[in-house]
């Protein structure tokens, strides 16, 4: 009798944890909907800069979270949320548009090492300048997009992702990237690897620009 209350009280406890953390990120979703709607609605670049700020805190600490590689917003249009096959990575993506000073993109790549998550964020300005294709990029640097797409696949015994995105960086000229996302020992990530190959020609990504006007 006495092992039956236990486990009948060890149920309770465990369902009643994952109501609340159901409930968690139901408040948070909704929250978060709102702060991106605000951020759609407003005119003022200094309220947009506030919004962002409270749409930073919480996306970095659900980003710290135990469930973020397995759990999704459904209902979040402006955050990009993409995930490899075997739930190793997960990149969140969004932009701010600005009128008085530079648009900027936002990025959060977690990675499952071992048994723990890394957190890499990453902050990027518009600029018109094209990604460069005959170099690697780190979160120092990182030239900003938005990512819609992550494959994984391996090479020499060496795990990489190809990651898709998209800059909106110049008015005139829209960019998709081709990518190659990888992680030193450390944990800290590298983009692009030297094996976009075009006849004698080698890439450490593939840039294509195109006319805003047109689709690729």
């Amino acid at each position: 009798m006495r092992r039956i209350i236990q486990i009948s009280l060890l149920a309770i406890s465990v369902y009643s944890s994952v109501a609340y953390s159901q409930d968690l990120k139901s408040d948070i979703s909704s929250e978060l909907w709102e702060l991106f709607s605000r951020l759609a609605a407003s005119r003022d670049d200094p309220e947009r800069l506030m919004i962002n700020d409270s749409i930073r805190f919480i996306i970095e600490s659900y980003a710290g979270s135990d469930t973020v590689l397995t759990h999704r917003f459904t209902n979040l249009r402006n955050l990009g949320q993409i995930t490899s096959n075997k739930s190793q990575l997960k990149i969140l993506t969004w932009n701010l548009l600005l009128d008085s000073s530079g648009s900027r993109y936002y990025c959060y790549f977690i990675h499952r090492s071992g048994k723990k998550n890394i957190v890499t964020k990453l902050e990027s300005a518009y600029r018109e300048e094209p990604i460069r294709s005959d170099t690697i990029y780190s979160e120092k640097d990182w030239y900003g997009a938005l990512y819609y797409d992550v494959r994984e696949f391996k090479k020499d015994k060496e795990t990489y992702w190809v990651l898709l995105g998209i800059d909106y960086g110049n008015p005139s000229i829209t960019r998709k990237v081709i990518d190659l996302l990888s992680f030193t020992p450390d944990g800290k990530i590298i983009l692009g690897k030297k094996l976009f190959v075009s006849g004698n020609i080698s890439r450490y990504r593939e840039v294509l620009e195109f006319s805003t006007d047109a689709v690729i």
